[in-house]
């Protein structure tokens, strides 16, 4: 089964495994009116990561990149990425994107209650602080205060997880979300201080195989074939 490694169809299906999904945020169709897929900036996973091109402050959904995936859980999923500041010198411009999840039929599912600065449909701002030299994880919403994203998700279902540029500059490597009840990455309330060494050992989620298998045998050597599930079919 492929991993994340890179560019992916529109419609694959990643698979969120033990309460945890980790995705490479290059790894989806990316609109390159609004990003662009760069190497330049040492230090991310897999080598390449997203910057955005466009400043998009008061109208999230500019420029939408779609994360499909399949849950093998029922919990509340904090989320978090690991990002970069790609110009300036200043520690708080260029540090943000809009983000969002969606389930299966585009609808946006309502954050759990944390105090959030929630836009029109469902998007809030993701934000970062610290080093501007440094890829760091951590997702922040409500400026000045810092409050942590999180969705309530249900086990064997399809949902979206949604980014759009609201930061031209702003780099952006990898995104995570993780069951709260079994996991302590970072701060569960306000997102900050995540564990930047456990993160950065967990290998990338895969695709979701297709639920039937097609079996060939050629003499007594038999080969079991494997597709991927695309977003949207029925399982």
């Amino acid at each position: 089964m492929p991993s994340l490694g890179g560019q992916a169809s529109a419609q694959d299906v990643y698979l969120e495994k033990d309460g945890l999904l980790v995705l490479e945020a290059e790894a989806a169709d990316v609109p390159s009116n609004h990003w662009q897929v760069e190497s330049a900036v040492a230090g991310a996973s897999g080598g390449t990561y997203l910057r955005a091109k466009t400043n998009s402050f008061g109208t999230p959904g500019m420029g939408i990149i779609d994360y499909h995936f399949e849950t093998t859980t029922t919990g509340t999923f904090q989320f978090n990425y690991r990002t970069r500041i790609g110009q300036g010198s200043s520690s708080t411009d260029h540090n943000d994107t809009w983000v969002r999840l969606v389930d299966d039929n585009s609808n946006p599912v309502v954050p759990v209650v944390n105090n959030n600065d929630i836009r029109t449909g469902q998007w809030m701002k993701a934000y970062r602080n610290g080093d501007i030299t440094q890829w760091i994880s951590q997702a922040s919403n409500l400026d000045n205060v810092g409050r942590s994203i999180s969705w309530s998700l249900e086990e064997g279902m399809r949902y979206s997880l949604q980014i759009s540029s609201r930061s031209a500059g702003h780099l952006v490597d990898r995104l995570y979300l993780w069951d709260k009840s079994q996991y302590n990455f970072a701060d569960k309330d306000r997102g900050f201080g995540a564990n930047e060494n456990a993160l950065n050992a967990f290998g990338n989620s895969q695709l979701v195989p297709e639920p039937g298998t097609a079996v060939l045998t050629l003499g007594v050597v038999g080969a079991v074939l494997l597709g991927r599930r695309r977003f949207g079919t029925s399982a």
